[in-house]
């Protein structure tokens, strides 16, 4: 057993993640006007791609896929995420039990509670 349970991603997980990802874009554009004459354009370049790969990182220990072929539940690796094209809540991927291609709807990956 994988430890963990799957569900649809709540409305709350999905304006959270839409926030997350506004900020960082913000953060882009302001920070191309004002930090880069401040601190150059590599030293900007590196920072803004090790937040965008502490997101992906994050991302991909916190989500599932589900296949629509025959609705098998995986998790994917966080090259994985970094390559795959993406729609909003669905990655083109590769079912890892049937083999088919197409995109996969997104779930959120819980950890289950001990009960004994």
């Amino acid at each position: 057993m994988s430890g963990y349970t799957y569900r649809e991603p709540s409305l709350r997980y999905k304006v959270f993640t839409n926030l997350i990802i506004a900020v960082f874009i913000l953060f882009i554009i302001l920070g191309s006007f004002f930090l880069i004459p401040i601190i150059g354009n590599i030293p900007f370049f590196f920072v803004v791609l090790i937040f965008l790969t502490v997101l992906i990182f994050f991302h991909s220990k916190k989500t599932a896929y589900i296949c629509r072929n025959c609705n098998h539940e995986f998790e994917i690796t966080f090259w994985q995420d970094l390559i795959s094209t993406h729609a909003p809540g669905q990655k083109m991927l590769k079912c890892p039990k049937c083999s088919y291609k197409d995109y996969c709807s997104e779930v959120i990956k819980l950890k289950l509670k001990n009960t004994i």
